[in-house]
């Protein structure tokens, strides 16, 4: 009796054991397998499309344009006041500082109307004035402006400092300061051919004093006496 006993609960074990082990294993089977990513070859990859995308509704008809750039403006820009400057050529008679004459036609560029700030009687005026309405420019006084030095001595420059001016209505201004600028070079034309005249002067002040020229005066002062071959005065004859 022990014996069946023994031999029934052996059996019953192994039927507990048995159940267990189908629920565990049909679990295991029940339980879904989330399936490995695809590999794609290059063969398998599809092509892109490089045609160009079609422009929307809404974008078909609209025209981008460039930003036009702001219109620059010079560098330099001259001032608004400026005289605008014209071409003369004119009959003249130049007088030397030696008393020759020089007649011929003068070619230079000026202004057409010009603004003299003169003093008459104490008094200092501002007048504007047509380049024709000049009848003639006489220089009376010349300054002196050091340059450099070399080995030979100290080099100046006398430019025209004071003018006398006569209009051709008969009335006379004096004017000071590099006024007549477009005077300092200029060429005259005649029958005896072309030349360059000048209305200032280069001189050599030597180690020992005296002047190159030969004409005696102070370095940087005013002077009344011009050399030989500078031009002192200029009448305007016609145009």
């Amino acid at each position: 009796m022990w014996n069946e006993l023994h031999n029934h609960c052996a059996a019953l074990s192994k039927a507990w054991l048995l159940a267990g082990l189908i629920v565990v294993s049909g679990s295991l089977v029940a339980k879904p397998q989330k399936p490995s990513p695809k590999q794609v070859t290059a063969a398998e990859k599809p092509k892109s499309d490089s045609r160009p995308a079609l422009p929307s509704k809404k974008e078909e008809g609209r025209t981008d344009k460039p930003a036009e750039k702001p219109a620059e403006r010079p560098d330099n820009p001259q001032p608004a006041d400026k005289e605008k400057q014209r071409d003369f050529a004119i009959e003249s008679r130049m007088t030397l500082g030696d008393g020759r004459s020089v007649r011929g036609l003068i070619r230079f560029k000026a202004p057409e109307t010009l603004t003299l700030t003169h003093e008459s009687e104490g008094i200092k005026y501002e007048k504007r004035i047509g380049m024709m309405e000049i009848a003639h420019v006489e220089i009376t006084k010349w300054k002196g402006k050091f340059i450099k030095e070399n080995k030979s001595g100290m080099i100046y420059e006398f430019v025209p400092e004071e003018y006398k001016i006569r209009l051709r209505d008969g009335g006379e201004l004096r004017r000071s300061g590099d006024f007549f600028a477009f005077f300092k070079q200029f060429k005259t034309e005649n029958r005896n051919g072309n030349v360059t005249l000048f209305t200032y002067w280069i001189d050599l002040k030597k180690p020992d004093g005296t002047w190159h020229t030969g004409i005696g005066g102070p370095d940087t002062g005013l002077r009344v006496v011009c050399h030989p071959d500078t031009v002192r005065k200029i009448e305007f004859e016609k145009e």
